[in-house]
């Protein structure tokens, strides 16, 4: 067909789950530090579940964080990779990083 497989990683609805599907070539080719954060990121695709590409980056960034596979170190490598001043890159950090306050949580007044 002429249909070429034009994507690394995506996540397919299949009956009641989800299935990952790879494109080995182009995975091959990236930094293993990708790897992880894209392994992440499609698994976040199903969890949410979620077709926004920055939501999936936001989640599998935190739960790659809560994995204990990310970190400064890490995230410096993925800043690399994508450009740190890549808009993309900037809108994961910036929700990965937000803290998700309770609703109507507020500081009590002090005594």
């Amino acid at each position: 067909g002429s249909e070429t497989m034009n994507f690394t990683g995506r996540t397919v609805k299949v009956g009641s789950g989800y299935q990952i599907v790879w494109n080995a070539p182009k995975l091959a080719a990236l930094p293993p530090v990708v790897h992880d954060y894209l392994f992440f990121h499609e698994c976040a695709h199903a969890k949410v579940p979620t077709t926004d590409e920055v939501l999936a980056n936001c989640v599998g960034l935190k739960d790659m964080r809560a994995a204990g596979r990310a970190g400064l170190a890490v995230e410096a490598r993925l800043a690399a990779f994508y450009g740190a001043t890549n808009g993309y890159w900037l809108n994961t950090l910036r929700c990965a990083n937000e803290e998700a306050a309770p609703a109507g949580a507020a500081r009590p007044p002090a005594r």
